[in-house]
């Protein structure tokens, strides 16, 4: 392929795995690596092994190698993709660079030393390398402002998988992170565990009223602790205020989890 056309494809991979991962994974999962590009370059490589120009044994090992590593970087989708790889990335990418192989074979007439349009193939990667390059720049002079104005919120290295987790760490959460309405929401399923209602319904008006300190969780946070205040007034028998508190939650499809808790207690239909 030459430099260019293989530099073209891994920034071209580079750009559909980053699509592949904010269309497959939540809107609050933040991911890194250069994964979704190299599984472009195994797409690339696959569909170039249908190109004229190899021989069949060398098409036959171009389809081995990327069956190889492909079939690992993509099989786990097929099961619910899960943990902390980027599965969703490694689609993009060998999406993308499998349509740039396919794009290349048409363009290669296979008598040429290199795939013809090398310009443009230069074009691409020059400009993939300016961006990563000002992408780095951005993050290396504004990361100290970031962490700054996130730094009241539980690191996600330390955020429990889930809300019940959580509970059972709450006092620690809270007095480490007092400005976190999270820590708040662990504290109020920690006290609705031990059937202190009111208070566990007070925590949870506080999640509520401060959810814009969590960021982009607000929305989510705002429904889980609706969702949660709902079961406390269905536990105590008033119906007509969890049945409108949980609304929101019902309506939401993204709240699947909750909406199950929700239709034990005949909140949700």
């Amino acid at each position: 392929l030459g430099r260019w056309w293989m530099s073209a494809a891994f920034v071209i991979s580079a750009l559909g795995g980053m699509a592949g991962s904010m269309i497959g994974n939540a809107p609050d999962v933040t991911t890194v690596g250069a994964s979704g590009a190299i599984s472009g370059l195994i797409g690339a490589l696959f569909a170039m092994s249908f190109h004229s120009r190899a021989d069949e044994a060398t098409q036959q090992a171009m389809r081995r190698t990327a069956w190889r590593f492909g079939i690992p970087a993509l099989a786990p989708l097929l099961w619910g993709a899960h943990g902390t790889t980027d599965y969703y990335a490694h689609l993009g990418g060998a999406v993308s660079g499998a349509m740039v192989g396919a794009v290349i074979a048409l363009l290669w007439d296979g008598r040429s030393f290199r795939p013809g349009l090398q310009r443009v193939a230069a074009a691409i990667a020059v400009g993939g390398l300016t961006m990563s390059g000002v992408s780095a720049a951005m993050a290396a002079t504004q990361f100290k402002r970031h962490e700054s104005k996130w730094a009241h919120l539980i690191p996600m290295s330390q955020t429990p998988r889930t809300v019940e987790e959580g509970a059972k760490r709450a006092d620690e959460f809270v007095t480490r992170y007092p400005r976190d309405p999270r820590a708040h929401l662990f504290r109020a399923v920690a006290l609705m565990q031990k059937d202190k209602l009111i208070a566990a319904e007070g925590e949870l008006r506080a999640v509520i009223a401060n959810s814009s300190e969590a960021g982009p969780q607000k929305a989510q946070l705002e429904r889980t602790a609706e969702a949660y205040m709902a079961m406390i007034y269905a536990y105590q028998g008033r119906r007509a205020d969890a049945q409108a508190m949980g609304k929101k939650v019902c309506d939401d499809r993204s709240m699947r989890s909750l909406q199950k808790s929700l239709k034990k207690y005949k909140i949700c239909g």
